[in-house]
């Protein structure tokens, strides 16, 4: 595995929170709660990240949970793990990476089919489906094209000690 191209440094990363946490705000007026749920530990500490900047500019609380999909396929999406409800938010799930969106589709139908969110969304920080998968994400870090076999790696401090955005060709 090499080192193909790095698409961002912490820097560039933080900057991209920013403007993610700008656009969620701005669409999310008029609802009386918004929520974040990570897809995954990189996704929920993105997610965290955004939610604090949005409490900056909103002067409101965004709560943020986890879901994860453990190695038989099982997802546990309740308030006990997310730490919260979001029945009559306006829940926006959280990929480090969108592909083939299978994930993230059985994550959004897990909390609608659980609570009754006021509205759905998905956000990426690296959308690399190019529009080929099975959820959109409203919000994106970074669209890019990349090839099937390369590998998109999102670091974040909180789980690898450091922060970037790399692709890998496994060439």
């Amino acid at each position: 595995m090499r080192l193909k191209t790095s698409l961002m440094d912490s820097a560039k990363m933080r900057r991209t929170v920013i403007r993610l946490a700008h656009e969620m705000s701005v669409d999310s007026m008029g609802f009386s709660r918004i929520a974040l749920v990570g897809i995954g530990a990189r996704a929920e500490a993105i997610a965290k990240e955004i939610a604090s900047v949005m409490q900056v500019e909103t002067g409101s609380k965004v709560p943020v949970g986890r879901v994860d999909i453990s190695e038989d396929k099982k997802l546990v999406c309740d308030e006990t793990a997310l730490g919260f409800s979001p029945s009559g938010a306006y829940v926006i799930t959280v990929n480090d990476v969108l592909r083939s969106g299978h994930t993230a589709y059985i994550v959004n139908e897990a909390i609608a089919g659980a609570f009754s969110p006021q509205r759905m969304s998905h956000a990426a920080f690296v959308d690399c489906s190019g529009g080929n998968s099975l959820i959109k994400a409203r919000y994106a870090g970074v669209r890019v094209d990349v090839d099937e076999s390369d590998i998109v790696s999102v670091s974040v401090n909180e789980v690898d000690g450091a922060r970037c955005v790399d692709v890998y060709s496994m060439d």
